[in-house]
């Protein structure tokens, strides 16, 4: 992609929209009272970006390396001491089998 300016600029924009997207949608969770956390929306949504964009590559890789479905159920599993409605209802997320 550095060799391609074109490409790369594409790339570059496509993924910063998408993490602006991402942090707007973690912004309205914390704002409405869905979401706690102590730093900013934006670190999240880069973490979860970076998070998909390696598991769209190693599935393009192997597709067979893992499913999706328990990807889901991971991510559930990590987010899940973060959101006030689960601890509202004193629920706690377990970890996925």
């Amino acid at each position: 992609m550095q060799t391609y300016p074109a490409v790369r600029a594409a790339v570059t924009e496509a993924v910063a929209e998408r993490q602006r997207v991402l942090c707007e949608w973690i912004d309205e969770a914390v704002r409405i009272g869905e979401l706690s956390i102590d730093f900013p929306p934006n670190a999240l949504a880069a973490l979860l970006l970076a998070i998909s964009n390696a598991l769209v590559l190693h599935y393009a890789l192997d597709p067979h390396a893992f499913r999706w479905g328990k990807i889901s159920k991971a991510v559930h599993w990590m987010l899940g001491g973060h959101s006030t409605e689960r601890r509202l209802e004193g629920s706690a997320m377990k970890a996925p089998h």
